[in-house]
């Protein structure tokens, strides 16, 4: 079932111009704006994904402590995002706007506050 969902999805973005070499290229760009996000909020030191971009996969990882009640914190204001342990995994996606993609960094930026 996942191979058919993974086809349907890649048709999908081909039919807006989103191969593989540009789907990166949008990783790349939404990844980079997180990590600089978090860095403007002072939370470069605990990113744990590789800053150079051959090494960075989709994922911004961040420690945090507490990472399933910050999971739980940014599921009820809308911002959804998984954790491994005590990593956050923000993940961005093609769909997402720069708005949105820094509203959600604000809000992990808030729950690791608390």
């Amino acid at each position: 079932v996942a191979i058919y969902r993974a086809e349907a999805a890649l048709a999908h973005f081909a039919s807006f111009g989103l191969d593989v070499p540009r789907l990166r290229a949008v990783s790349l760009r939404q990844t980079r704006r997180i990590l600089d996000g978090l860095d403007a909020r002072g939370l470069g030191s605990r990113v744990v994904t590789p800053r150079e971009e051959a090494r960075r996969g989709g994922f911004v990882a961040v420690r945090a402590p507490a990472a399933q009640s910050v999971v739980s914190t940014l599921r009820k204001r809308g911002v959804l995002v998984d954790a491994r342990g005590e990593v956050v995994r923000l993940g961005p996606a093609p769909y997402l706007t720069d708005a949105e993609i820094d509203r959600g960094v604000s809000a992990f930026a808030d729950a690791v506050a608390l």
